[in-house]
């Protein structure tokens, strides 16, 4: 179960800190250890998320109104050690490690207006989104050998769609790792489409 408690203090400010329990019951036969286990764990969170707005007058491709929004976000996530070396080993959720991870992010979105058949017609003509997570633990933990680094930080997602027009869009995704300053993946698109609704995708 998870309880939270969304806060908005000003109107501009999102906060939300939340805790959560879960219970896991385990029984397996033929286990040294006995035939019944559990772990009970708990968890807590905390986002803060701020948005901004700005409207501007356009009139180019169409387009009458542009909305720029911006929302940066902060949150952090906490998840105390426990002792499972004595648990069944099923998946991955048999041995859930401690945590205590803050990830940011920034988002941008563009949106026009403009109008079609008598309606008012809103399109996100870019979206982009930056995030990464910095790991607590990683960045305090304690080295065993002389060649160990220590790497806190994750590899920095970014995401972008552009439909420039009504009929094309443009979609691009990465993880960019900062230590190697390179992307470990990433994938684009291109799409088309015409009158009738036919769309051709390309994708690399």
């Amino acid at each position: 179960g998870r309880v939270s408690l969304p806060l908005n203090p000003d109107g501009y400010l999102d906060f939300t800190p939340s805790i959560g329990a879960r219970a896991t019951f385990y029984q397996a036969h033929g286990r040294p250890e006995g035939r019944y286990a559990d772990r009970y764990l708990y968890d807590f969170k905390a986002e803060s998320a701020a948005t901004f707005v700005r409207v501007y007058a356009s009139d180019g491709n169409g387009t009458d109104m542009l909305r720029h929004t911006i929302r940066p976000k902060l949150s952090y996530t906490y998840i105390p050690e426990a002792v499972q070396t004595d648990l069944p080993a099923f998946d991955a959720i048999d041995n859930i490690a401690a945590t205590s991870a803050f990830t940011y992010s920034l988002n941008n979105t563009l949106t026009g207006r403009h109008e079609q058949e008598g309606r008012q017609i809103y399109t996100d003509r870019l979206y982009l989104d930056i995030s990464q997570t910095y790991d607590y633990n990683e960045a305090t933990s304690k080295l065993t050998a002389p060649t160990d680094k220590r790497r806190p930080f994750s590899d920095v997602t970014l995401e972008l769609r552009l439909q420039p027009t009504e009929r094309t869009g443009i979609t691009g995704k990465g993880l960019y790792n900062v230590y190697e300053r390179w992307f470990t993946s990433y994938d684009t698109s291109l799409s088309v489409a015409d009158e009738r609704g036919d769309s051709l995708t390309v994708t690399h």
